[in-house]
């Protein structure tokens, strides 16, 4: 199982290092999407998605947010990391606030902290 998550994480990595550092956004995007899209593999499918989620996240754009939510559903579906998810759900709310739902994304972060006092999502509900 370690070696499949592994070799998983390795080739988005790959992927992730053209998308960001080596100029060739347009083909690794499209690349990641393909794998999210093709593989049966849940690791990969995940990291993918995370990975898109956070190139559109990064954008801070209302198109990009909703993007953004689209593959963080697919993580939270397919995560089982408590940190990953927690994460996420901040990524979330932090794309809710771009699109306007403040009220939303500050009841999900409250939700949250009933379930886990960590301090990225008492800062997230700060703003």
């Amino acid at each position: 199982m370690k070696k499949k998550v592994k070799n998983a994480k390795g080739k988005v990595k790959q992927i992730k290092r053209k998308l960001l550092n080596l100029g060739f956004e347009e083909r690794a995007y499209k690349d990641l999407i393909e794998m999210l899209s093709d593989t049966k593999d849940v690791h990969l499918k995940k990291f993918a998605a995370w990975e898109l989620a956070l190139w559109h996240g990064n954008k801070y754009t209302k198109e990009d947010a909703k993007k953004c939510l689209e593959f963080l559903s697919v993580v939270i579906k397919e995560e089982t990391d408590s940190s990953t998810i927690r994460k996420a759900k901040i990524l979330v709310a932090e794309c809710q606030e771009i699109l306007g739902q403040n009220i939303i994304a500050k009841k999900e972060l409250e939700r949250l902290l009933t379930e886990e006092t960590h301090p990225d999502l008492l800062i997230g509900k700060g703003k």
